[in-house]
C-alpha cells in the first residue's frame, strides 16, 4: 500500500511540474531520492510510465485541437492551399519550426552535426546489446568509447563477412524528454 502512496505522490508531482518551466524528470527523481524509494523498483521505467500518462492526459484533453491542427496541416500540403490565416495551419508550421532546431541541436557535439534524426521524437543512443556481448563491449558511456566501439564492432562484422552492417545512431546532447 505504501508503494501505491508514493507511486501517487510520484504521479501529482509530474503533473504538476510537466508543464512548468522546470524539469519534471529533475523533480521525479529528487522525489524518488528523497523518498527514499528504491530505483530499481521506481527507475527508468516507472518514469517513462508517468511521462506517457501526461502524453495520454494531453492527448485526451487537447484531441480536437490536435486533429484541427493536423488537418490543417494535411491541407496545406495540396497546392494553393497553404493559408496561415488560418491559426491551425500557423499552429502546425510553428509546431514544425520549433522541432527541427531542436532535433538538430541534440544530434550536435563539440559544434559539429554527428547525425540526423530519423524519428524527431525519439534521438537518443541505440545499441545491440546482442554485439556488444559478442565482442565482450560495456554500453558506451561517452562519445569517443560510442565511436571506437562502434567502428570496432563494424570492422569486425564487416570482417566476418556482415556487409549489411552500417554506422549507429547517437544522441549527441541531453534533452529533456
Amino acid at each position: 500500500m505504501l508503494e501505491l502512496l508514493q507511486a501517487v505522490l510520484l504521479g501529482i508531482v509530474q503533473g504538476l511540474t510537466e508543464f512548468l518551466p522546470v524539469s519534471s524528470s529533475g523533480h521525479l527523481f529528487l522525489g524518488q531520492y528523497f523518498m527514499g524509494l528504491d530505483q530499481s523498483r521506481f527507475g527508468l521505467a516507472f518514469d517513462v510510465a508517468l511521462h506517457l500518462g501526461t502524453l495520454l492526459a494531453v492527448v485526451a484533453f487537447f484531441w480536437r485541437d490536435l486533429l484541427n491542427i493536423a488537418a490543417a496541416f494535411a491541407r496545406s500540403l495540396r497546392p494553393g492551399r497553404r493559408d496561415f490565416a488560418s491559426a491551425d495551419q500557423r499552429m502546425a508550421y510553428l509546431i514544425l519550426a520549433s522541432t527541427v532546431p531542436a532535433a538538430v541541436e541534440s544530434q550536435t557535439v563539440d559544434g559539429k552535426l554527428v547525425a540526423l534524426p530519423m524519428f524527431l521524437g525519439a534521438p537518443a543512443l541505440y545499441y545491440r546489446a546482442d554485439l556488444l556481448e559478442k565482442y565482450g563491449k560495456e554500453v558506451p558511456e561517452t562519445w569517443e568509447e560510442l565511436t571506437a566501439t562502434a567502428k570496432e564492432i563494424l570492422q569486425a562484422e564487416r570482417d566476418a563477412g556482415n556487409d549489411e552492417m552500417w554506422g549507429y545512431v547517437y544522441q549527441g546532447a541531453a534533452y529533456e524528454g
